[in-house]
C-alpha cells in the first residue's frame, strides 16, 4: 500500500511538472515538418526538446522525449503492400493465432482495432496521426504537429529490414494505452515511458527471427533507466561496423533564435559531448 502511495505521490509531481512550460516560441513550422517527413520513413525513430519546460529538469541532456514515427497511413501502406518477406511473416502470424488476415496491414486492423483503427480513422485528413509515442498518461498516437512542432528534432533510421520494422511497429501498437511510468523504470512492462516503448519495440527476439537494437542505458540510483540522450549515445558510441542506427537530421530552432538551422552529426555530437563535437 505504502508502494502504491508513494508511486502516485511521485506520478503527480512528475504530472505536476509537465504542465509547467512557456509558450512555446519559435517552434519548427509547415515548412520542416513537411521536410521531416519527407526525411522519415515509417519505423523511424526521432529525439525531441522543447524549450521553457520545467520537466526538463528531470531528463538527463538535451533530449527530453524519443518516439516512433509511423508515417501517414497511406505511406505505411504503400510501403509494405508490395513487401514479400512482411508478408508473408504476417500471413504466419494470422494462420497461427486464428485470424482472418493475410497480410501486415489485415492484421493489425483485425489484431489491434483500437489504435491501429485509430491510427486509420483520421487517414488523409489534415494533421493526420503520424507518431506514436508515450507520453503523460501513455501510450498514444500524434500528428507531426503535435509531436516534431518543437526547438529541437533529431531522427535515425534503424538499419534493419522491413520486416523487422513492421514486428516493431506491431509491438508499439500492442502497447498502445499503456499508462506512463513515472518510475522510469527499464525493468517494468506494465508502465512505460517514451523511450522504454522503443526499447521494447525495437528489442531482439529469436523466437520470430526478429533482429532489433540494442541501446546504451543510465541507471539512476540503481534503477535501468533509457533517455533520449541515451538514444543519441547508442549512435555514437557504438563502433560504426556494428552500428544499427542511419543519422537523417538534426533540426535546431531554439526559443531564442529567429529561425532552423540544419545541424549535421558534429552538431548532434554536441548535445551528448560538448568537447568533441568538432572532432566528429
Amino acid at each position: 500500500i505504502l508502494t502504491k502511495y508513494l508511486y502516485k505521490v511521485k506520478a503527480g509531481s512528475l504530472a505536476w511538472l509537465g504542465h509547467f512550460a512557456l509558450k512555446g516560441k519559435n517552434l519548427m513550422g509547415e515548412e520542416y515538418l513537411r521536410k521531416m517527413e519527407g526525411l522519415m520513413a515509417p519505423g523511424d525513430i526521432a529525439v525531441v526538446n522543447q524549450d521553457g519546460r520545467l520537466s526538463n529538469l528531470v531528463f538527463n541532456g538535451t533530449w527530453s522525449h524519443g518516439l516512433m514515427y509511423l508515417g501517414p497511413f497511406k505511406a505505411l501502406t504503400e510501403l509494405y503492400e508490395k513487401d514479400e518477406e512482411t508478408n508473408n511473416t504476417f500471413s504466419k502470424k494470422c494462420l497461427l493465432e486464428g485470424l482472418k488476415c493475410n497480410d501486415f496491414i489485415s492484421y493489425m486492423l483485425i489484431k489491434y482495432p483500437v489504435g491501429f483503427g485509430q491510427y486509420v480513422s483520421k487517414a488523409g485528413q489534415k494533421d493526420e496521426y503520424t507518431v506514436i509515442e508515450s507520453m503523460a498518461p501513455g501510450v498514444i498516437l500524434s500528428s507531426s504537429k503535435e509531436a516534431l512542432s518543437l526547438n529541437r528534432v533529431a531522427a535515425f533510421s534503424p538499419l534493419l529490414s522491413l520486416k523487422d520494422k513492421a514486428l516493431a511497429i506491431e509491438i508499439a501498437f500492442s502497447n498502445f494505452g499503456k499508462p506512463y511510468d513515472y518510475n522510469f523504470d527499464n525493468r517494468t512492462y506494465g508502465r512505460l515511458v517514451c523511450t522504454e516503448l522503443l526499447l521494447y519495440s525495437y528489442m531482439p527476439d529469436s523466437r520470430v527471427d526478429k533482429e532489433g537494437l540494442n541501446w546504451f542505458q543510465s541507471v539512476v540510483a540503481g534503477t535501468p533507466a533509457m533517455y533520449g540522450y541515451d538514444v543519441v549515445e547508442t549512435f555514437f558510441e557504438t563502433k560504426e561496423s556494428e552500428r544499427k542506427l542511419k543519422f537523417l537530421f538534426y533540426f535546431e530552432s531554439p526559443r531564442s533564435g529567429n529561425g532552423v538551422t540544419e545541424l549535421g552529426r558534429p552538431g548532434l555530437l554536441g548535445t551528448v559531448k560538448p568537447d568533441l563535437s568538432l572532432l566528429d
